[in-house]
């Protein structure tokens, strides 16, 4: 039997089938979820949220389980298998994807940039928000600050870098501007 003879049973299948032949079943599914773990790991490109829960929980095993125990690990290898966020193809697909649809939204506001160049801004970007959070905080940098920059800068022009650090200004000075009206509101005198 195939891993997607396998992947087709439903649990009720596999509670039809002896005790130790749920056992090999799901011994397989848990092998080839495990397999794509340690896959992934070699590769540190690879960012999903499928594979960092599976690690989390320490892998797919049955050692030591009951027969109700082992068919839950089948549920959960069989779902970890289907998610397409737990394959290297599926993760790198789904970024292409996201690629290509950012960059029709950057065309819409006429910024053209090229594949590449958006590839090599966004990992540019990625590591300026592991260095410093406030570069992934949605209420600082609404898109319509960034979408504002983009349009004033045009990316394809400007590297993210310099984009990120106009737009912290532009947020910087919304935010000052904000602070003295607040400021100015307490010194008025009460009557």
């Amino acid at each position: 039997m195939t891993i997607e003879d396998i992947m087709n049973l439903s649990t009720s299948d596999l509670r039809k089938l002896s005790p130790k032949a749920q056992r090999e079943l799901t011994s397989r599914l848990v092998s080839a979820s495990n397999k794509r773990i340690r896959r992934a790991e070699k590769n540190p490109d690879i960012k999903s949220k499928e594979i960092t829960r599976a690690k989390k929980r320490g892998g797919f095993s049955i050692a030591g389980k009951t027969d109700v125990e082992v068919r839950r690990e089948f549920r959960s290898a069989k779902t970890f298998l289907q998610k397409e966020r737990s394959s290297i193809t599926g993760v790198k697909q789904q970024t292409s994807d996201r690629i290509d649809k950012a960059r029709a939204t950057l065309r819409k506001e006429g910024v053209a940039i090229s594949r590449q160049k958006f590839e090599e801004d966004m990992k540019t970007y990625n590591r300026l928000k592991e260095i410093d959070t406030k570069f992934g905080d949605k209420n600082l940098y609404d898109s319509t600050v960034v979408i504002g920059a983009i349009k004033k800068y045009k990316a394809n022009t400007e590297n993210v870098l310099d984009l990120m650090k106009k737009i912290t200004a532009e947020a910087d000075k919304r935010m000052k501007d904000k602070q003295k009206e607040f400021d100015e509101q307490d010194e008025l005198p009460n009557e």
